[in-house]
Formats: C-alpha cells, structure tokens, sequence
C-alpha cells in the first residue's frame, strides 16, 4: 500500500499541469505490465497453496480425522430469523429432518391424531392445505422424522434461538443446512463461516480453548449470519458459549441413556 499510494503522490507531482508544458501520448512498457501481472499472480498462488491445509482441516476434518478423536456433534438448522441448535444424544447421532408433512401421507409424521384425522390423506379437501400448513409450522417445525430410531434421543425441542453449548479442548463438528432459504453461519472470533443451503449438508470443525467465563462479560461468543436473507437478517444473531467437557457430556450426551465414553 504504502509503495503503491507513494508512486501515486510521486506522479501527481511529477506530472501536474504546468503553464507552456504540452502532455504528450505514452502507450506504456509491456514488460512493466507483465510484470506487475506475474508477481500479483505468484503471490496470491502461494498464499492459496499455503492456505489449503488451514481449510481442510476446518471443512474436511470429519473425514479425516483418527477414529480414536470423538468430536462434539451440534446439528444447526437456519431459518428466518434465528437459528436453531440440534444435539445427537448419546448415540452421537442425528435423526432426519426438514422432511415435513404432505398431502398423500397416511400418519402425520408423529402418529398422533391431528385435525380430527391419523393422516393428511383423510383431511377434507377444502382442509389440506391449512391443517398441512398448521402442523408444520406449530407441531413439527423442524420436519422431525419421529420413526427414525437415530433421532430417539436428539435433544430438538427448545431447539429455536437458544444458546450453542460447546466443550472446551475438543474439536467441535458442526452440520449445517436451511429451513428456508441461504444463510451463512459465522463464527467471528473463530475465523470460521459457511453458507446453510436448503437441501444440502455442510459441516466445519473448530476446537475452542478457552471457555467463556474466562473472557469477562459478556460471557459469550457471538453467532452471526453473514448472507442477506431477508429483511429481519439483522435480527439473525446467537450465542455460543464454552464449557467444560464434563459439563458438555452431562447436558448433551446422557440425554436418553448413558454417554459414551
């Protein structure tokens, strides 16, 4: 910068107007212009070759990584405005969702009994559409498949703007994908981000090493979304917090049996 703006004040006053003096046409130096293409260009291909492993040890490191490493898993599913944070339970494992009730379906996807009928399929045609609307939007927001045995013992209900818990000194895989349209999770203080896109699945990894009560108030990390989604997009903030790892097993991996070890 500081070469670039010199040469600029340098050719201001080298070349300023000045009574009796006639500008005359310069075409250029191709061999300056070459130049000052390869080098830009040398030195961005090293920085890209340099950052290539810093990435895929944030965006690869679940397929990567020992066996022998057990990450903490947080499912976060984005819709307008908030988000909302997912655990596995024991099993380590999430159950499917964003899969949401239709018209042709038998059983509501809780097996329960809603709009005075077991499925969709037996709703009234002039009722279909509102009942459907009704109970995806108030029963199953999240389009919670309730029969998928990996699902038993995720922690979804108060899933909607809370809090991401995360253990400290253990590396945290964190799944992302959309309700609604694309939003990008940011973790600023991490120099972590990716883009939640409806229909797809992306995960990132990061290992937190410090826990929040040390930093001092506010006690907690910032989430933010980093894409335009709409017009509440200012509203689409979080929290994370740090805690120990003895914490983090209590809270978010007995739920529904015993934590693995």
């Amino acid at each position: 910068m500081v070469l670039v703006q010199g040469a600029i004040v340098v050719l201001m006053v080298r070349y300023r107007h000045r009574a009796g003096r006639k500008a005359r046409y310069i075409h250029g130096n191709t061999r300056l212009e070459v130049l000052w293409t390869i080098i830009p260009a040398a030195i961005l291909g090293v920085l890209t070759f340099s950052s290539k492993q810093v990435w895929t040890a944030i965006r690869y490191a679940p397929e990567s990584r020992p066996p022998t490493i057990r990450p903490a898993k947080i499912l976060v599913i984005g819709q307008m405005f908030k988000w909302n944070i997912i655990y596995p339970g024991a099993d380590g494992e999430f159950g499917q969702y964003l899969v949401y009730a239709k018209p042709t379906d038998q059983w509501w996807p809780d097996r329960k009994r809603h709009g005075g009928v077991n499925g969709p399929r037996d709703l009234p045609a002039d009722q279909v559409e509102f009942e459907i609307e009704r109970y995806n939007t108030i029963e199953n927001p999240l389009g919670k498949v309730y029969d998928d045995p990996r699902g038993k013992d995720d922690d979804y209900e108060d899933a909607l703007a809370r809090a991401m818990e995360v253990p400290v000194n253990r590396p945290v895989d964190v799944y992302l994908t959309s309700k609604d349209v694309i939003h990008s999770f940011t973790l600023p203080n991490f120099r972590v981000k990716l883009d939640t896109v409806p229909g797809l699945m992306g995960v990132f990894t990061f290992t937190p090493t410090m826990m929040s009560e040390q930093l001092g108030p506010p006690g907690y990390f910032e989430i933010a979304c980093q894409e335009l989604c709409g017009q509440g997009h200012f509203t689409m903030q979080g929290r994370m917090v740090v805690i120990s790892q003895e914490q983090y097993a209590a809270k978010h991996e007995m739920r529904g049996g015993k934590a693995d070890p």
